[in-house]
């Protein structure tokens, strides 16, 4: 939990310093240049600015915002459904999980983005499969979390002599995570662990 708390920190550091954040102070900083008066109206519009761009380093979720992984769900549809068959499929109670826990939404959004285009990028896969479930535990020595299994119809790169970025970040966010290829394809089985 601890190295996933620390790589989802610096990965949202990093993306709000240089992106969100970044850029509202940018606007701001244009916004009173060019105007003429700063009114209390203008005042108020940056500063609401400049609190999104916050919450957004602190992990708060905004009101109506949706799931990171709903979002990260859409996004790999919208970037491999139209030439590649990409399907997912949540399980019940699934979104609770993740509405609960900002954390636990976003480590299963990054593996999830992660395995998806592994699958497609480098195991030339046609089909991937993605599955989301709450897993439960009544042994206190095994772990209650969310299940993520990617299953596609590529070839694997299990012989591959030096881990890459996406096992460093499979080890940061996950409690297990395995690939399997049996010939017909490959399978990634992660397990998320819950906060609480």
């Amino acid at each position: 939990l601890i190295r996933r708390r620390e790589r989802l920190v610096r990965r949202r550091l990093a993306f709000v310093v240089h992106g969100a954040l970044q850029g509202a102070l940018h606007a701001a900083a244009l916004r009173l240049a060019e105007s003429d008066v700063v009114s209390e109206q203008l005042g108020e519009e940056i500063r609401s600015d400049l609190a999104v761009a916050l919450a957004q380093i602190e992990g708060r979720p905004q009101a109506g915002a949706s799931l990171r992984t709903s979002a990260t769900i859409s996004e790999l549809l919208s970037v491999w459904d139209s030439h590649r068959h990409f399907s997912v499929r949540l399980g019940e109670s699934v979104e609770g999980k993740l509405s609960s826990d900002a954390d636990v939404d976003e480590a299963v959004a990054e593996v999830i983005r992660e395995a998806v285009n592994n699958a497609f990028r480098h195991g030339a896969a046609n089909t991937v499969e993605v599955e989301v479930t709450v897993t439960a535990s009544s042994l206190p020595e095994s772990a209650s979390g969310i299940g993520i299994s990617v299953r596609d119809d590529g070839s694997s790169n299990l012989g591959a002599s030096e881990p890459g970025l996406g096992s460093v970040i499979f080890d940061d966010l996950c409690r297990s995570w395995e690939l399997d290829n049996d010939g017909r394809g490959t399978t990634f089985k992660a397990l998320i662990a819950l906060n609480a």
